[in-house]
């Protein structure tokens, strides 16, 4: 007759199995939270490189760490842009505090657009300047300026 303990292990491998695959659904939410934090822009890179049949592992790898390392630079970038915001929001409240100073907010804007023009580009981002054109016959032409 065979011990107790070899007629336990059989019913015990169906209860480790039911209780890896209850874990399992318990992380869905988890990963689907940290998939949206993701910014769409790395996702869509990340499927990219994904696809990319040509590529070998390592090529894949080294592509899908360059997405990621996109997404870190656009973060700092972003935090870099909200804490020049806030700094300019927390100089306006100082100069609107209490009596009159004169010159207060123009020293604050001032300093705000230092910050977030060290970027070295004058507008914001996705705009680039294209020289003025003008319609000619059926050709385009440079406008003289």
């Amino acid at each position: 007759m065979p011990s107790r303990t070899a007629q336990a292990v059989p019913l015990a491998l169906p209860m480790l199995l039911l209780l890896l695959v209850m874990s399992a659904r318990a992380a869905e939410p988890e990963e689907q939270q940290r998939e949206e934090a993701v910014d769409p822009e790395v996702t869509a890179c990340r499927q990219q490189c994904a696809r990319q049949r040509q590529f070998g592992a390592a090529e894949r790898r080294h592509c899908l760490r360059q997405c990621d390392e996109y997404g870190r630079a656009k973060r700092r970038e972003e935090q870099r842009e909200e804490g020049a915001e806030r700094e300019r929001d927390r100089c306006l409240h100082e100069c609107r505090a209490g009596p009159p100073k004169p010159g207060c907010e123009r020293r604050c804007r001032e300093a705000y657009e230092r910050a977030t023009r060290r970027r070295g580009d004058a507008g914001p981002r996705g705009l680039a300047s294209v020289p003025a054109r003008r319609v000619r016959g059926d050709k385009l032409e440079a406008a003289a300026a």
